[in-house]
C-alpha cells in the first residue's frame, strides 16, 4: 500500500467517478438478460426477430460510440466529453423506460449502445492521463473489474424474474413493469458520474494538446514530486532492510 499513500485522495476520487462509466457499460450489456422474454410480451415482438433487434442496437450503437469518442475526446477534453456522454446514457434509459413498442426500445438501446461505447474509450484513457505511472496500471485495470461489477448487479437487478414469472409493481395505482424500472435504473450512475466530474481535473496530456501548457505542466510537477518522495521512501526502507538483515 505504500505506493498508493503517496498520491491525494482526489486522485482516487477521480478515477471512481470516471470508473462509474465503466460500470454503465457492463450494466447495459447485462440489463436485458432476465428481462428480455417478458419485455418481448409486453411490446409485442418476438425473442427470433424483435429480440435479435434490440440486442443488436446495443452493439451498434457501440461500436459508433467507440469510433468517435476518441475525436470528441480531443475537442472537448475528456473531462467534458465523459460529462456530456453521460447525457446521452441518461437519455437512452429514460427513452427505453418509456418505450411502448419495439421501435422506443431499439431507438434507446442504440443511444445507450453510443454512450457505453464511448464510456470504453474514455475510461480507460482518462485514468491513463491522470495517474502517475508508479500506480498506472493497478488503476487502469480496474476498469475491467467495474464492468464486470455492472453486469452483475444488472444480473442482480433482474432477480425478480428467476421464477419466470412476470414481476410487477404499482406506484399510486399505476402498474408497472420491473423491466422499465430496471432500464430506468441506469439514469442514476449516469447523473452521479456527469455531477461528480465537474470536481474532477482535466487530463494533462489534453491541456499540452489544447495550448494549455501552464495548467498542465502544474499538474506533471505535482505528480513529480509525489515520484521523488516514493522513490525516497522506497530507497530508505531499503536501506532499512539491508541493515537489518546485516
Amino acid at each position: 500500500m505504500g505506493r498508493f499513500d503517496q498520491y491525494p485522495l482526489a486522485l482516487y476520487v477521480a478515477v471512481l467517478v470516471s470508473l462509474l462509466g465503466a460500470f454503465q457499460t457492463g450494466y447495459h450489456f447485462g440489463i436485458l438478460n432476465t428481462a428480455l422474454h417478458f419485455i418481448s410480451q409486453d411490446l409485442r415482438f418476438t425473442l427470433e426477430g424483435g429480440g435479435a433487434i434490440v440486442t443488436s442496437a446495443l452493439l451498434l450503437g457501440g461500436a459508433l460510440g467507440a469510433l468517435t469518442a476518441g475525436q470528441t475526446a480531443d475537442i472537448l477534453g475528456l473531462k467534458r466529453a465523459v460529462s456530456s456522454n453521460n447525457l446521452l446514457l441518461a437519455l437512452g434509459c429514460l427513452i427505453g423506460s418509456l418505450a411502448q413498442g419495439i421501435n422506443g426500445l431499439t431507438l434507446g438501446r442504440l443511444i445507450t449502445g453510443i454512450g457505453s461505447g464511448a464510456a470504453t474509450v474514455y475510461v480507460p484513457r482518462y485514468i491513463a492521463e491522470i495517474s502517475p505511472p508508479s500506480i498506472r496500471g493497478s488503476l487502469s485495470s480496474c476498469n475491467q473489474l467495474l464492468v464486470c461489477v455492472g453486469s452483475l448487479v444488472a444480473f442482480m437487478i433482474g432477480l425478480p424474474y428467476a421464477s419466470k414469472t412476470d414481476y410487477r409493481f404499482g406506484i399510486g395505482g399505476i402498474d408497472i413493469a420491473w423491466w422499465r424500472a430496471m432500464q430506468a435504473a441506469g439514469i442514476i450512475p449516469a447523473l452521479l458520474q456527469a455531477a461528480s466530474m465537474v470536481s474532477c481535473p482535466e487530463s494533462p496530456v489534453w491541456l499540452d494538446m489544447a495550448h494549455q501548457p501552464d495548467e498542465a505542466q502544474k499538474y506533471h510537477m505535482d505528480s513529480t514530486k509525489r515520484a521523488l518522495s516514493l522513490a525516497r521512501v522506497l530507497a530508505r526502507s531499503a536501506a532499512a532492510h539491508c541493515s537489518h538483515t546485516s
